[in-house]
């Protein structure tokens, strides 16, 4: 479940295709779409293993349910990890 700025709380199936966009300096350096995810943790592990090569710094997570039809966009803070990418700011 994630919790939004308005109190809003979205809900994950494993039925729903989720397509997630990582940006950084105002250009989209991560795409992907997920099916058979069944949390917002279980998106954000598959999105630091893909977006490894992402440089250090803040980044733009946008994930859109087109199942459920809701979107979440969080500014986060990518640290250089070597394992890949670690998002600092929980949702």
């Amino acid at each position: 479940m994630v919790s939004g700025r308005n109190s809003k709380t979205v809900i994950v199936s494993a039925t729903d295709i989720i397509f997630a966009t990582v940006m950084a300096c105002g250009r989209t350096v991560f795409r992907a779409t997920y099916a058979g995810m069944s949390s917002v943790e279980d998106i954000l592990a598959a999105l630091r293993r893909g977006a490894r090569s992402v440089m250090a710094g803040p980044v733009t997570v946008s994930l859109r349910n087109g199942t459920q039809g809701w979107t979440v966009r969080r500014t986060l803070m990518r640290r250089n990890e070597p394992e890949g990418m670690q998002l600092s700011l929980s949702f």
